[in-house]
């Protein structure tokens, strides 16, 4: 629209509409808008906001159900029934369980997954702004900025065996989650289904920041840094369709202490366990690159920040020591609203305490390695080592048996060798 004006080096808006039919889940319209302003020749602003629709997969639809046996504490076994709500207890006594919770032996439990025909298809809405800074009195250097906030409605996920559990027993027995498990009577879980499943929605909000920088050339060759930051903010979910993404965190001063809701509350920084979106707060990467004629050489260190998780299993077993905070308290809500949830607003809420044990798994840095030719015959040779010094994966209790979750770097060093041909 502008250019080369005062205040205006560049000014341009993007508009898109774009329509879709599909046969098992109608026609949607999806738009998009975007703009770029460059004030002065170093700086430019750019923002987008787009809407999108996501229909369910073949397998998340029509996936057969199979079994599976993770490791799961029953909210209801005598470990952890003292430390739920009157009315959660209540709920446990209604399906079976005897009053004071049941020595639940065995913490792998059958649960069945797999697809579901019903699923509703994901709209999703996201909004971006950031700004690009080329200064051109230092040469080489590029900086972006974005900010970004991305809200999904009708969220294709897995609700996890435990929280269906929990959801049914704080809704007392009115939750949408209250018809997918059985129980023995004895008080065990009998089946359990994880299907893939719509919640209301999840949002999430961060921002990233990318630096780069090329030294000019010299007799040693050319040097250049990449460094890329993720800053998750907030990651927070609608599970039962309400509209309450809930606060992860809130001052209840009638108990004095800082404490914990959960409605979906802020994820950020609490580990989910293997296969699940591990939200941690700051992911990093440095890349430096060195090139000098047909040869070169990278180095990467990658970081992800720390995580908390649930310390419960470790807990039943009596290895509470083991947990950084064994004694952490979090505060439950008992009037809860006419939909079986709490209703969000800390102001004149009664709560009760609960005792849930918590585990602090610490940051964790790799380096990697690489040395490449490029040979006159238009092909490639690399050698590389990844994880250079055998960094292990933080021991996890949520984990099956208590061990490495493979979203970090498993197994550890691994020297590795590829050729690149180009015809």
């Amino acid at each position: 629209m502008l250019s080369d004006v005062p205040f205006a080096k560049l000014l341009d808006f993007s508009v898109a509409t774009r329509y879709s039919d599909y046969s098992n889940f109608g026609d949607t319209l999806n738009s998009k808008f975007g703009f770029r302003w460059k004030p002065i020749d170093d700086l430019m602003v750019r923002g987008n906001w787009s809407q999108g629709f996501r229909a369910p997969s073949i397998s998340e639809l029509f996936s057969g159900i199979a079994d599976s046996f993770p490791l799961l504490s029953d909210p209801c076994n005598n470990a952890n029934f003292g430390n739920q709500t009157p009315s959660a207890r209540a709920r446990c006594v209604a399906e079976g369980v005897p009053n004071g919770g049941y020595q639940q032996d065995n913490r792998q439990i059958r649960i069945s997954v797999g697809g579901d025909p019903n699923l509703k298809a994901e709209r999703a809405e996201t909004t971006t702004l950031g700004l690009v800074y080329s200064p051109s009195w230092i040469e080489g250097l590029d900086i972006n900025l974005d900010w970004w906030n991305i809200k999904i409605e009708d969220a294709l996920t897995t609700r996890g065996g435990a929280n269906i559990i929990q959801q049914c027993l704080d809704s007392a027995g009115t939750g949408l989650t209250c018809g997918l498990y059985t129980r023995r009577s004895d008080g065990n879980i009998q089946t359990l289904l994880n299907a893939t499943t719509n919640i209301g929605g999840t949002e999430v909000e961060g921002y990233d920041l990318t630096v780069n920088y090329r030294l000019p050339e010299t007799a040693w060759g050319k040097f250049s840094f990449v460094w890329d930051t993720t800053y998750l903010a907030s990651q927070k979910d609608d599970l039962n369709g309400n509209g309450i993404y809930g606060e992860n965190e809130q001052d209840v001063p009638v108990i004095g202490q800082k404490l914990r809701f959960n409605e979906g509350g802020n994820q950020v920084g609490e580990y989910d366990g293997p296969g699940q979106s591990n939200a941690w707060r700051i992911r990093s990467n440095l890349a430096t690159r060195w090139e000098k004629g047909d040869i070169g050489a990278t180095w990467n260190i990658r970081y992800y920040s720390s995580q908390t998780e649930n310390c419960q299993a470790l807990e039943d077993y009596g290895y509470a020591f083991l947990c950084s905070d064994p004694d952490r308290i979090v505060a439950i809500p008992t009037d809860a609203n006419a939909n079986g949830v709490w209703d969000g607003v800390a102001g004149g809420d009664s709560f009760t305490q609960r005792n849930a044990a918590e585990r602090h798994i610490g940051a964790t840095t790799y380096h990697d390695a690489s040395f490449f030719w490029n040979a006159p015959w238009n092909a490639k040779v690399t050698i590389g080592v990844n994880n250079i010094f055998d960094k292990n994966p933080p021991v996890s209790a949520t984990t099956f048996a208590n061990s490495f979750d493979p979203q970090y770097e498993v197994p550890g060093r691994f020297v590795y060798f590829r050729y690149a041909q180009k015809f």
